[in-house]
């Protein structure tokens, strides 16, 4: 188990401990189990906050200056009223945020990334109104805000990734629409009705119900959609199938762990991954006229594509 979810998981012991004396237990293996992560991060490579400065300043001209403003001490505690698993840089090089371990996460991530940045030079973001699938801790969803898009909706089934992207939006000086949205449940009322580009990065890979979730949001995306999935590495492993309609998708069953403590798991115990071709026909079905792969790369986890398509 990764130190954080350790952690994490005592903490959640200590919450539910049902008496005085499991409290004070659960107390005392919260405080050792924090001492051996807090050393882990001393043991650790820090990362360069010169490189991400230089290679962020155009977007951090762009944002504001909140956390600019706080002293070392305040921004500090900032970092530790949060469950926070990635970092970004401010304007003097300090750390918004936290890793996730001393081995995940451990890097400063681009406020505006190459994905989205690329994607923008093709179909720019300014004055639309995006909606993003998965806001994690609003690094994406700044990065929209910081290209100019009108309007972006953040959703998320995590309640801590709506709070850890408001105080992210808060440290750049920017504001957005934010809404919970359990993916494997029904569509809130309180989401839009339609959005002008849909942006899905990291979420559909964690789904129990993937077709389903494409046949709600696609209908409602008027112009474009960038998604990026981890997807069946092949035949051979997509063995297992579910109808959708009068539709067959095979699939590559993928486990969730630790979905309790892990922010990097979805919200079931297994998720449906679906086949590359299956992905591009399902847009084409939903009247996207260009679907492109752009990229199709294995990772540690397993084969994931990063996928346009516009109307």
């Amino acid at each position: 188990m990764e130190p954080k979810a350790e952690l994490h998981k005592a903490y959640i012991n200590l919450m539910q401990a049902p008496d005085r004396q499991a409290r004070a237990q659960a107390a005392n293996e919260l405080n050792t189990i924090a001492l051996n992560f807090a050393a882990t991060f001393e043991d650790a490579d820090q990362p360069d906050a010169g490189k991400a400065l230089e290679r962020d300043h155009i977007a951090l001209s762009r944002s504001g200056r909140n956390i600019g403003l706080l002293s070392d001490e305040l921004l500090a505690s900032f970092n530790r009223l949060l469950p926070w698993a990635a970092m970004t840089v401010d304007n003097k090089g300090r750390s918004v945020g936290n890793a996730w371990s001393s081995t995940k996460r451990t890097y400063y991530n681009a406020l505006i990334d190459p994905r989205l940045r690329n994607f923008d030079r093709i179909w720019p973001l300014e004055g639309k109104h995006v909606l993003e699938v998965g806001c994690f801790e609003g690094i994406h969803t700044l990065a929209a805000l910081l290209l100019g898009a009108a309007r972006v909706t953040g959703v998320d089934g995590r309640i801590e990734n709506i709070l850890k992207t408001m105080a992210r939006l808060w440290a750049y000086d920017q504001t957005t629409e934010l809404l919970l949205w359990d993916l494997e449940k029904e569509v809130p009322n309180t989401i839009p009705e339609h959005w002008d580009m849909l942006h899905h990065i990291g979420v559909l890979y964690h789904l129990t119900n993937p077709v389903e979730h494409l046949d709600v949001v696609l209908p409602r995306t008027r112009g474009a959609l960038m998604l990026d999935t981890h997807v069946a590495l092949d035949d051979a492993k997509a063995k297992f199938t579910y109808t959708v309609g009068n539709q067959t998708y095979a699939y590559q069953k993928h486990i969730e762990a630790g979905i309790e403590i892990n922010p990097f798991a979805g919200l079931s115990d297994h998720a449906k991954w679906l086949r590359t071709e299956d992905l591009i026909a399902i847009c084409q079905r939903h009247g996207f006229k260009t679907v492109s792969l752009i990229e199709d790369r294995a990772e540690r986890n397993g084969r994931r594509v990063l996928i346009h398509a516009f109307r």
